[in-house]
């Protein structure tokens, strides 16, 4: 499979380090390059060639939205998907939408499943693996809730019997005993 190519763009040298090293640890197929300004995206970003590109918005020089306006502009670089991390929403300092450059945005503080789940739905084109997590979760805990006919399943009267400290089906009685530590001398 070949590996993705993620550019990083932010002024913070140590958010660019953890998301590379969370990212590149989560996923073995991304390559992550950071930048540390728009400047440097734009000389860069044609040698890169990435296939996404999470961009910061408040940055000395030229800012995200300036540098991501003018990587629309050109032929070979207008469909790099770009989302932004921001402090600030969907309206900069002076009242302008950042909607028209990019429809993504992450907001500071973020987790890097929010980043991964972007990159897995973009840029390999499947459903992000926590979806799937929850989506089974909610089936197992109904199957679990409801028995037969409606009933509260067999599983929830075990665990009531065992807290109790009655004997159940299984012939376990109470609570399980607690294992000592051994001592270290």
């Amino acid at each position: 499979m070949k590996k993705a190519k993620i550019l990083i763009v932010d002024d913070d040298i140590n958010i660019i380090y953890y998301i590379k090293q969370s990212l590149e640890a989560a996923n073995p197929n991304l390559h992550i390059t950071g930048l540390c300004s728009g400047e440097e995206c734009l000389e860069q970003v044609r040698r890169i060639k990435p296939d996404m590109i999470f961009m910061d918005i408040v940055m000395p020089g030229i800012d995200g939205r300036r540098t991501a306006g003018a990587l629309k502009q050109y032929e070979d670089t207008k469909d790099i998907p770009i989302v932004f991390l921001t402090v600030r929403g969907l309206v900069d300092d002076r009242g302008l939408s950042l909607t028209p450059i990019s429809k993504d945005f992450i907001q500071k503080p973020f987790f890097i499943e929010e980043l991964h789940n972007i990159i897995t739905t973009k840029i390999f084109k499947k459903k992000p693996k926590t979806a799937k997590k929850k989506a089974v979760k909610k089936k197992t805990v109904k199957k679990a809730v409801k028995g037969k006919q409606g009933k509260k399943a067999p599983v929830k009267k075990e665990a009531k019997k065992r807290a109790a400290g009655k004997k159940t089906v299984n012939g376990k009685k109470g609570k399980r005993p607690v294992k000592k530590a051994k001592s270290l001398s």
